[in-house]
């Protein structure tokens, strides 16, 4: 009975090699994602807050952006709360291919102000023509979640043929 659980219960990824010269960038197993197409960054959102009741946040994946006085460098996200808070920086990226299709990408950003991470998940549906930017959650305790979803999503793929040349 727990093999059976056990093998019912997976999770099944590919990490993806970022390319070392373009951030947006990403290879595995003959598929490139480039997620810089999605938006023009960076870009905005909100999320429910304490002090104030409504927090800011932006991303910038293609090398950050000033965060407060942080001592971590730039940020791929920043909060802006009571005081700017760096969620996650963009250096070392560990991006996730979830599924082809529909397409299902996380990028996780690490090493935020107070060991803050960032879950940045890049959806597609077929279904939603207008790209949205979306803040799901701040849980489990100091680890942001955002979805970025839509139709345009899928396009961030490309798979090449066994004759092309990819990392």
């Amino acid at each position: 009975l727990l093999l059976s659980l056990l093998l019912t219960v997976s999770v099944q990824a590919m990490q993806l090699k970022v390319d070392a010269k373009n951030p947006l960038v990403a290879y595995g197993n003959g598929t490139k994602l480039d997620i810089s197409n999605v938006f023009e960054y960076p870009i905005t959102t909100t999320g429910p807050g304490v002090n104030p009741s409504i927090y800011k946040y932006w991303y910038n994946p293609l090398g950050g952006i000033p965060c407060g006085g942080s001592n971590e460098g730039d940020a791929a996200i920043c909060q802006h709360a009571d005081f700017p808070r760096n969620c996650g920086t963009p250096d070392n990226a560990i991006w996730m291919l979830r599924s082809y299709d529909p397409l299902q990408l996380n990028i996780l950003y690490s090493n935020g102000f107070d060991w803050r991470i960032t879950n940045m998940t890049f959806s597609a549906d077929p279904l939603q023509d207008e790209t949205l930017f979306q803040f799901i959650s701040e849980e489990p305790f100091l680890q942001y979640n955002f979805v970025i979803s839509g139709k345009s999503v899928q396009n961030i793929m490309q798979q090449f043929n066994s004759n092309s040349n990819s990392n």
